[in-house]
């Protein structure tokens, strides 16, 4: 996964008089490490480089992970969605009765998605994607929504199953 940069407190560490060498870590690290040749820089060079950075998302187009690291960032997604929706039933329990069962539907959606959230193999990009939005859950909640799905198909079925005579 990429390591983001706080541009503002990198910058203020960087103090005007020293110089800065990377280490082999790619760390910025102050101070000329004199048992290695590699460039030194001075402070304004490096604020002008992070200043003039181009900002980018990169995903890798194609990238060998193993299937217990597939399988955690699986789980940090679960969980990201989990928090959600925990934070949802607290905002939706402060809310007065009749309020609650306006959305009650919400809730039960909201809570199949976890379910099939458990044992669903979301590929590495799909993992990406979700991780990267601030409300993951909801967002799948909002595409579910949109669907044009056959549920009222299936509720009259059942009726029909159910209104059988018994014999």
């Amino acid at each position: 996964m990429a390591r983001y940069i706080d541009l503002d407190l990198l910058i203020n560490k960087i103090e005007d008089t020293d110089w800065y060498h990377i280490s082999k870590q790619g760390e910025l690290v102050r101070g000329a490490n004199s048992k290695d040749d590699i460039p030194l820089y001075k402070h304004f060079d490096i604020i002008d480089v992070l200043n003039n950075a181009p900002i980018v998302d990169v995903v890798p187009k194609s990238c060998a992970i193993d299937a217990d690291t597939l399988d955690t960032l699986r789980r940090l997604v679960y969980n990201k969605c989990y928090d959600e929706y925990t934070e949802y039933l607290r905002a939706l329990l402060a809310l007065t009765p009749p309020a609650i069962a306006e959305r009650a539907y919400g809730l039960v959606i909201r809570k199949d998605i976890l379910l099939a959230l458990e044992d669903y193999e979301l590929s590495l990009s799909q993992i990406i994607s979700l991780l990267s939005s601030s409300t993951p859950l909801e967002d799948i909640f909002h595409v579910y929504e949109d669907l044009e799905t056959d549920h009222m198909d299936i509720i009259r079925a059942c009726i029909d199953c159910a209104a059988q005579p018994k014999v």
